[in-house]
């Protein structure tokens, strides 16, 4: 047996139709209620960031530790350690004095006659000394050394001498000797190789 069906207040009986003028302003006044979506819920979804963090740390790590105990090119086993293969990844980027080149253009040589002995056609025996100026920052040089390869133009003979810099501390030859073809030739002097020792 069913139980007879209760009606709603607000419900039309089909046999009064139209509906009482009452009946159409309750309608229009009741408040709709729809239906509330479901709240999220903030601490699982809190959880699930936090713990896919964890997994992307934990990721990051065993890839700097693959990375880390790689093999080389020629198949030979690496030793390096997880820590020197990280650390390399998460250094600034920012570059050091040790990543400025020095360039044959930071040096301007100067050549300074010291003595000349000229023999009329035969040309001239010139003592001279070359004195170079670095065009950048002395900043650059500290705790580096380099050798410097310079080259003399004017004498009759090819020439090409080196200084050697360690800080800022030079080491070049005092005086050079060289013949030039007559009393008018320049004796001037460019660099033309850099190396890092």
């Amino acid at each position: 047996m069913s139980r007879p069906r209760r009606r709603s207040e607000n419900v039309m009986n089909p046999q009064e139709f139209p509906p009482p003028r009452q009946q159409w302003d309750q309608w229009a006044t009741a408040p709709i209620e729809l239906p509330r979506a479901p709240r999220p819920h903030r601490r699982r979804t809190v959880l699930l960031l936090v713990i896919g963090a964890v997994l992307l740390v934990l990721a990051g790590g065993a890839g700097g530790f693959v990375i880390g105990k790689g093999q080389n090119a020629s198949g030979v086993k690496s030793t390096t350690d997880t820590v020197a293969a990280t650390s390399s990844t998460t250094t600034s980027a920012t570059p050091t004095v040790y990543d400025i080149p020095i360039r044959p253009s930071d040096f301007e040589m100067n050549v300074e006659v010291l003595e000349k002995k000229c023999f009329g056609s035969a040309g001239c025996v010139v003592e001279f000394s070359v004195r170079p100026t670095l065009l950048t920052s002395s900043e650059f040089l500290k705790g580096r050394s380099f050798r410097v390869v310079y080259e003399v133009i004017g004498t009759e003979d090819e020439m090409t001498d080196y200084f050697t810099l360690s800080g800022t501390d030079m080491r070049i030859d005092d005086s050079l000797r060289a013949e030039t073809e007559s009393s008018d030739a320049e004796i001037t002097a460019k660099v033309i190789k850099v190396t890092e020792e």
